[in-house]
């Protein structure tokens, strides 16, 4: 592909680096990026490097890197490992553009008509995002967002949705929630008012799947879907991959 702007990032302390920047890669379903460069996508279709305009996504949660001492001989007295040395225990996780790999999954794909995202800053529509229609979203066999807008985003590894709602789905859990402006010094709030950082529930206790309804088809998270479980100081805790956000529109048009 000729013309497609990029970063190569060789050395990173924080993500807020470049200025502007579309992401850790924008797939967004856009002409341009916000700086007026050709999208990766769109750039892909002018150069006729696609037969259809998607790509898809095959996560091996098998793939992982070494464990930490397995590689002791090459890291430095802060257990940083020379560059070059830190590779995947396997990497068979794929992202194929232009299409899908059938043997990696079984029966049927759903498909989804893309809606338009409202465009806060032209007061018009954006129809650049991976979005769709959502009929309900229910937690416990309870209805728990009002939202009929549903973004998928390779770039998040979390659920991001409105306050209102996560606040809900973490308060059932009996969750702990936390606001981490000082990391070091973790504040604990109101899990009801969905406005905290993190929230961490009991690693053995019971929970209810995240029901998402589009086209009268349910996609169903559930615990191991819907939890990080960490190493502290206090033993394995597990955190909600749930975040709230005042941001989340409620509608497409």
């Amino acid at each position: 592909m000729k013309q497609q702007v990029f970063a190569q990032v060789t050395s990173l302390h924080n993500f807020s680096t470049c200025e502007a920047e579309e992401g850790v890669l924008g797939l967004a379903f856009a002409t341009k990026t916000s700086n007026d460069f050709p999208s990766v996508i769109q750039n892909m279709i002018d150069t006729d490097h696609l037969q259809y305009s998607m790509y898809s996504l095959y996560l091996n949660s098998r793939d992982d890197y070494p464990s930490p001492g397995a590689l002791d001989e090459h890291a430095d007295d802060n257990g940083n490992l020379e560059y070059g040395y830190q590779r995947p225990t396997s990497a068979s996780s794929q992202i194929i553009f232009g299409g899908v790999d059938q043997r990696h999954y079984e029966g049927c794909l759903q498909w989804h008509n893309l809606g338009h995202y409202d465009d806060s800053k032209t007061g018009g529509t954006f129809p650049g995002f991976w979005d769709f229609t959502l009929q309900d979203v229910r937690f416990g066999g309870s209805s728990v967002s009002t939202s009929n807008l549903a973004l998928l985003d390779t770039g998040s590894s979390y659920v991001i949705g409105p306050t209102e709602a996560v606040g809900k789905i973490a308060k059932l859990n009996g969750a702990k929630c936390f606001d981490m402006v000082q990391p070091s010094k973790p504040q604990l709030v109101e899990c009801s008012s969905g406005d905290f950082d993190a929230a961490v529930i009991d690693c053995d206790q019971p929970f209810f799947n995240l029901e998402f309804v589009a086209d009268s088809r349910t996609y169903v998270l559930e615990k191991e879907d819907l939890i990080i479980e960490t190493d502290t100081s206090s033993g394995t805790v597990c955190v909600l991959r749930l975040v709230g956000s005042e941001g989340i529109p409620v509608s497409l048009t």
